[in-house]
């Protein structure tokens, strides 16, 4: 025994270990006995001191299993004689303050992989025991990226639903270059994963892997056969991660198909540290709401209990909770794709939208808030004209959300005047002329607002506010006008808005008239489906405009069409 006897040692290391389940009949220890203690009451003083020497002798054998070894045989859902005697070998010389680099490599890396393996090791609380073998194992990054090879890849190799090492290499921050790089390599290496395992790697390389790298994997991959849907939609939502603009019809056709699409891409966007909407465009978190809103609707959590995380509720909890996140934005983008959502999708959670767009302007006011001119304050208890090219926008938006709802609900069919006797919408500058003439008469006398007004370069707006120094270029389009998807860019924003009187500021309106027989949107440039509401043609137009420019230049889309029983 005292030789290191794995055999003879191991119920004494298993009392060591406080492991005596089967001994309770006979044996009760303290339940904050040390492992010595616990051992000296079960063997006396005597025969305990040879039991701990010989745990130390163990570690100087030559027929111990090597850590690759240990592996293999819990892959099998067995264990190693020595594994309970190595690990107490190590405990005791920490315990007598013996240098664990006086161990053989091989040796002390065998009896940490045995450690990794015991219930200790999952404890969240720090060990000494395991600070100090890996103070003495690891002494570099290639000594770590070892251990995780022989720990983890055997697991790999029999699609073991639970690998060990697995979490720990995944979520503890000191890893994440080293588990970016290998969950990358294992999600190409290993074609046949379980669920779990890709899931969990998959998330892994999201989170930790270069974004070059993880773009590759995803494209790399997108064709690989999947056995079931669900990883089919694993692997989706990994292309909502990296390739929306593109895939944005497959996504939403599977969001149709398959209504628990929205618990993976919820996946993507709540991590276990907590949500993380920032991570993600205002794109990613309208494409939530647009193609799960109807399906799920907004309901409240029942009381009592509820199993799971996948219920109706927890759809609705996260669908509103996506909402809030775009209307934590102050930006003009959030409000544009708040209307959109308001407009054409998710009814059941109208209201609580609208709430959430009144919290955004509130938020946007106060965000953009400046400190105002002397005539800014002049404006503001005089009559309240806009004072700066900023006012101005705000100003006509205003009188634009006045003239929509004067259009929604007038008695007179305002609406007929933009349509011919024929029933098909009349051209664009009949249409811009009644425009001007429908929001004009809102306006005090001071502001000019009118067609054709000359900017730079001999160019011409299509209608221009102006007062004092102040010119708001304003470009319309109706919608079968061929270059409706370019004329936010190619005109407005590249030939009047740099005029200095703009500031580089500008407004886009579009005319949408619904689905009208040879006068319907031209094919998007990018060969993307035609929008099917004013809300998702604001949206497409807004992508279309760099990022740098979308916070100066306003897109409108007025809603013209006729309702059914008037076409």
């Amino acid at each position: 025994m005292a030789a290191g006897d794995v055999h003879l040692l191991e119920l004494p290391a298993c009392i060591y270990l406080d492991r005596t389940v089967a001994l309770d009949a006979l044996f009760h220890s303290e339940a904050e006995a040390t492992p010595e203690e616990r051992l000296r009451a079960f063997l006396g003083d005597e025969l305990a001191d040879r039991v701990m020497s010989g745990f130390v002798a163990v570690l100087g054998r030559d027929d111990l299993p090597p850590a690759s070894r240990i592996v293999e045989v819990h892959c099998e859902n067995e264990y190693c004689v020595a594994e309970a005697p190595m690990v107490c070998g190590v405990m005791e010389m920490y315990r007598r303050g013996l240098a664990l680099d006086g161990i053989e490599r091989d040796t002390l890396a065998a009896a940490y992989m045995a450690w990794q393996r015991r219930p200790e090791s999952e404890s969240s609380k720090p060990n000494a025991i395991a600070s100090a073998m890996e103070n003495a194992l690891f002494r570099s990054d290639s000594d770590w990226e070892d251990f995780f090879r022989t720990s983890i890849e055997p697991q790999l190799d029999r699609n073991r639903n639970y690998p060990g090492d697995l979490t720990r290499l995944a979520y503890e921050a000191c890893f994440s270059g080293l588990a970016g790089r290998l969950a990358v390599e294992w999600l190409r290496r290993y074609p046949a994963l379980n669920l779990h395992v890709q899931t969990e790697l998959l998330a892994c390389t999201l989170r930790n892997a270069p974004c070059d790298q993880v773009r590759d994997l995803v494209l790399d991959l997108r064709d690989r056969a999947h056995p079931d849907d669900a990883t089919r939609l694993l692997w989706l939502s990994a292309d909502y991660m990296v390739d929306l603009d593109n895939r944005r019809v497959v996504l939403a056709a599977a969001a149709v198909e398959h209504p628990e699409f929205i618990w993976f891409l919820r996946d993507r966007i709540v991590s276990g540290n907590g949500q993380r909407f920032d991570r993600f465009s205002l794109d990613h978190l309208e494409f939530i709401v647009e193609s799960f809103g109807n399906h799920w609707s907004n309901v409240p959590r029942p009381t009592g209990s509820t199993t799971g995380d996948c219920n109706p509720s927890d759809a609705s909890d996260f669908i509103r909770d996506v909402v809030y996140a775009i209307a934590s934005r102050p930006e003009s983008g959030a409000t544009v794709a708040l209307q959109g959502l308001i407009a054409g999708h998710a009814f059941t959670y109208v209201d609580m939208m609208k709430h959430a767009l009144a919290l955004q302007l509130k938020g946007r006011r106060d965000h953009d808030y400046s400190a105002p001119t002397v005539g800014e304050l002049r404006s503001a208890v005089t009559d309240g004209l806009p004072e700066s090219i900023d006012q101005m926008r705000a100003f006509f938006a205003d009188r634009l959300e006045e003239f929509r709802k004067r259009i929604r609900g007038s008695d007179t069919n305002m609406r007929e005047a933009y349509w011919n006797d024929t029933g098909e919408p009349r051209n664009e500058e009949y249409c811009r002329d009644r425009l001007i003439e429908h929001v004009s008469g809102q306006l005090p006398k001071s502001i000019r607002f009118g067609p054709e007004t000359r900017m730079p370069e001999r160019k011409r707006a299509d209608i221009v506010l102006a007062r004092n120094a102040i010119k708001l270029p304003v470009e319309i389009k109706g919608q079968r006008e061929r270059n409706v998807w370019n004329a936010v860019n190619d005109q407005l924003d590249a030939k009047y808005a740099v005029d200095w009187q703009a500031d580089g500021r500008g407004v886009y309106i579009v005319l949408w008239f619904g689905n009208v027989p040879r006068k319907n949107l031209p094919k998007h440039p990018d060969d993307l489906p035609r929008p099917k509401t004013p809300g998702e043609l604001a949206r497409m137009l807004r992508d279309r405009l760099p990022e740098a420019r979308r916070s100066s230049i306003d897109i409108y889309v007025i809603d013209l069409s006729r309702p059914a029983c008037a076409a």
